[in-house]
């Protein structure tokens, strides 16, 4: 553990920008169909503030005041999902009636769905709740998870935070990349967690990039460090594989296939007036083209 704070149950999901889709219904009518969210309002939903991430979308709902709905998101691919951090409007209480996931739904309501929480309890609106109440699951070979929640009668109903931890399930997606951990020589099991860093401190982590495909190359990798709220990202900048000249994006003109790079030094500077805080940020590898 880095700090006051429990550790992460595995690697938080980027579930807002890896092809994942967010679906929202009123259940009042069993006919009423999924709308689909945009990829403003899943940053939004998957960011670390407390600004309403379905508000606008829920309006357009009847404000879902006295109107169950859900939500459901489903992904590209299997999942292993070993985390869950929900946060509403709503305060601490048991607005969420349950949540399901299902191995093999392709549009939210077919297929099979069994239970993961009943009665979640939503956690009180606190700035670091998202770091004190991570709830552990052990769900494997997931492809959709869903959300029932309660429209309570008088009272706007909105959702602020939905934060996943996992990883893609083994043999699924085999093209594309990997962080490799240098110190381990293996893939990052778990966030980097800096811990208590004062302001005007820094720190250098040992990373790798390491093609995963076993047949094809990855063309134009571009790397660099974007958060979600706040200006985390404005922290970090890095080298390319085996270089010492730090910038705040960086690209590779190719990476074969089952190839690792050479060692990528990641920095983290706080800056000296930085507001304290907690914070959040991800380094996003983004490949052009395969070949």
């Amino acid at each position: 553990m880095a700090g006051s704070y429990p550790d992460v149950p595995s690697r938080r999901i980027g579930w807002d920008a890896d092809g994942t889709v967010l679906l929202v219904r009123r259940t009042q009518t069993a006919s009423y169909p999924w709308q689909e969210q945009s990829a403003a309002t899943k940053a939004v939903f998957n960011a670390e503030d407390s600004v309403a991430a379905l508000e606008n979308e829920l309006d357009d709902l009847n404000q879902f005041n006295n109107h169950d709905g859900e939500l459901a998101l489903i992904f590209p691919e299997l999942r292993e999902l070993d985390g869950l951090f929900i946060q509403t409007n709503k305060g601490t209480g048991n607005f969420i009636t349950a949540i399901d996931a299902s191995g093999d739904t392709t549009n939210g309501f077919d297929g099979t769905f069994s239970s993961v929480i009943a009665n979640y309890t939503d956690p009180a609106d606190v700035i670091d709740s998202w770091r004190d109440n991570i709830t552990s699951l052990a769900e494997s070979n997931r492809r959709a998870l869903r959300v029932t929640f309660l429209g309570l009668k008088g009272s706007n109903m909105s959702f602020r935070m939905m934060h996943l931890y996992g990883e893609i399930s083994g043999g699924e997606t085999p093209d594309r990349l990997l962080w490799f951990d240098d110190v381990t020589g293996l893939e990052f099991t778990a966030d980097i967690d800096y811990g208590f860093t004062p302001r005007g401190g820094s720190e250098d982590v040992l990373i790798r990039l390491r093609n995963n495909s076993a047949a094809l190359t990855a063309n134009t990798v571009q790397y660099t460090a974007e958060d979600l709220y706040q200006d985390a990202a404005t922290w970090f900048t890095a080298t390319l594989p085996g270089g010492s000249t730090y910038q705040a994006t960086q690209q590779i003109s190719s990476i074969a296939p089952a190839t690792t790079t050479g060692i990528i030094t990641l920095r983290r500077i706080t800056p000296g007036d930085q507001t304290p805080g907690v914070y959040a940020a991800r380094e996003f590898a983004n490949v052009a083209s395969w070949s």
